[in-house]
């Protein structure tokens, strides 16, 4: 339960601050995310490319269908709206996240196969 809302306040929080930051002009939320994204997410996106992080990571279960469509939608919205506003290397560093928890998505389905295979 505590996973959903977590999901659910970071679906809705991400793109609501990045909107009133980027282009409504609140400078509280514009850092907000730019902190969001260069004090949190990129190192955890690079951690996440780890051996150890990507087992961990196929441990637990699958995000469904819709939650993996809206943060997909999300992810790149808040990157067009870094763009548009000309925050090029918020941008960047947000891209870069991407690219990392993708990687890191695809890692923990092979592990994911690999264990399922491996079981009796």
């Amino acid at each position: 339960m505590n996973k959903i809302l977590i999901q659910m306040a970071l679906l809705i929080g991400m793109p609501t601050l990045t909107y009133l930051g980027f282009l409504g002009g609140v400078e509280g939320a514009l850092y907000m995310v730019k902190f969001f994204v260069w004090a949190i997410c990129l190192p955890i996106g690079l951690l996440a490319l780890t051996e150890k992080a990507q087992k961990n990571l196929a441990k637990q279960p699958a995000s469904g269908a819709l939650y993996r469509f809206a943060a997909r939608i999300v992810a790149w919205t808040v990157l067009g709206i870094m763009v548009w506003t000309g925050h090029i290397a918020t941008a960047c560093a947000w891209g870069l996240y991407l690219l990392c928890a993708a990687i890191a998505g695809e890692g923990a389905k092979k592990h994911r196969a690999e264990a399922e295979a491996s079981a009796p």
